[in-house]
C-alpha cells in the first residue's frame, strides 16, 4: 500500500507538471489571438467531460459497483457487471459524442456569442467532442482498476493526456494551426483509455486468488483451525483414569480431536500393561500375608481360629489353618493367646 501511494503521488505530480508544460507550449505556439480564443471555447468540452466522467460521477457510481461485485461473486460477477453495463455505456457515450459534434455550432454560439472566428471554434469543438467517448471509457477502466486495488494506471492518465496534446501540437501546428492542439486533445483522451486497457483486460480475464479465499478456506487455514479446535477440545481428566495417564479410548463416533484407531489401540495396550503390573503387585502382597499367617499358626498353642486366639487384621484368611491365601475368610490371622 505504501508503494502504491508513493507511485500514485509520483504519477499525479508528473501529470500536473505535464499540464504546466502543455499550457506553456500551447501559449507559445498560438499566442493570445483569435486562434487561442477558438481553442479555449472548444476546451470547455473536455474540461466538463473530465469532471463528469473521470473525477466525479463515474467514480462515485462504478467503484462501489465493482467492489460489491468483486466481493460477492469474484471475477465471474465482475464479468457479468461489465457485460451488462459497458455496451450500454459505450452506446450512450457514442450518441452523446455524435450529438455534441452535430450541435457544435449551437454550442459555440451559446458559449461565446461575440467570437471573431466561430467557424474555427466549431471545428475545434468537433475534434474535442471525441473526449466524451474516450473520457467515459477511461473513467470506466479507472473505476474497475481501483476496485481491484490497481492504482498506478489510473494515476497515469493525466500524464498520457498531456503527452498526446504536446505530441500533435508541436509537429502539426504549422500545417493545421490551432486545430492541431484540438486534435491533440482527442488523441490524449484516447491515450487515457488505451494506457489502462491492458491492465483492465488482465484483471477481468484472470481469476483473483483472494476470490477463492473469500469463499472457501485454504488447506493450511483449515488445518490450523482444526488443530486449534482439537487442542481446546481435549478433556483435562476422564473419570476412571489414573493421573498422568492417557484418557480412556473414545468411541469411534467421537468428535474430531480425539485419538484415532491407532492411538486408541496404543492407549488400550498401555492400560492393560498397567493392570498387569497392578495384579502382580497384589499377588506379591497376598503371598507375604499368607507366609505371615502360616508362621503365626505354627507357633500358636492352639489351632488357629480357636476361641482363645486373637484375630490380626490384614491376614488373608481366618476360617482355619487350611484356608488358602485370599480365600473367602475374614481379613485377619489368628494370634495365639498371650
Amino acid at each position: 500500500m505504501v508503494r502504491a501511494a508513493g507511485g500514485t503521488a509520483l504519477l499525479v505530480g508528473a501529470g500536473a507538471l505535464g499540464g504546466l508544460v502543455r499550457d506553456q507550449i500551447v501559449a507559445g505556439l498560438f499566442g493570445a489571438g483569435r486562434a487561442a480564443d477558438a481553442f479555449l471555447v472548444s476546451w470547455t468540452v473536455p474540461e466538463f467531460a473530465a469532471t463528469l466522467l473521470i473525477d466525479e460521477a463515474m467514480a462515485f457510481v462504478l467503484v462501489p459497483a465493482f467492489s460489491v461485485a468483486l466481493a460477492s461473486g469474484g471475477t465471474p460477477a465482475v464479468r457479468r457487471l461489465i457485460a451488462g453495463t459497458l455496451p450500454r455505456l459505450l452506446l450512450a457515450l457514442a450518441a452523446a459524442t455524435a450529438a455534441l459534434a452535430a450541435g457544435a455550432p449551437l454550442l459555440v454560439r451559446l458559449l461565446a456569442p461575440g467570437l471573431p472566428d466561430p467557424a474555427l471554434a466549431v471545428d475545434c469543438t468537433r475534434l474535442t467532442a471525441v473526449t466524451v467517448l474516450t473520457f467515459g471509457l477511461a473513467g470506466y477502466f479507472s473505476a474497475a482498476l481501483r476496485a481491484h486495488r490497481s492504482y498506478l494506471p489510473p494515476a497515469a492518465v493525466n500524464l498520457a493526456y498531456n503527452a498526446g496534446i504536446v505530441a500533435l501540437a508541436l509537429p502539426l501546428h504549422a500545417a493545421w494551426g490551432v486545430r492541431a492542439a484540438a486534435a491533440g486533445v482527442a488523441t490524449g483522451g484516447t491515450l487515457m483509455a488505451l494506457i489502462q486497457l491492458p491492465f483492465f483486460l488482465r484483471h477481468i480475464r484472470a481469476a483473483r486468488p483472494r476470490d477463492a479465499v473469500a469463499h472457501e478456506p485454504s488447506g493450511l487455514g483449515a488445518g490450523a483451525s482444526s488443530a486449534l479446535w482439537a487442542s481446546t477440545r481435549r478433556p483435562a481428566a476422564v473419570p476412571g483414569t489414573r493421573p498422568g495417564r492417557s484418557p480412556a479410548p473414545a468411541p469411534a463416533s467421537g468428535p474430531p480431536g480425539w485419538p484415532g484407531p491407532a492411538a486408541r489401540a496404543v492407549c488400550h495396550a498401555d492400560e492393560e500393561a498397567d493392570e498387569g503390573s497392578a495384579s502382580r503387585s497384589s499377588g506379591l502382597a497376598a503371598g507375604r500375608r499368607a507366609a505371615l499367617w502360616r508362621e503365626s499358626a505354627s507357633s500358636a498353642d492352639g489351632p488357629a481360629g480357636s476361641p482363645g486366639g486373637t484375630v490380626v487384621a490384614g491376614a488373608p484368611g481366618g476360617a482355619g489353618p487350611g484356608s488358602p491365601p485370599g480365600g473367602p475368610a475374614a481379613e485377619g490371622v489368628t494370634r495365639p493367646p498371650s
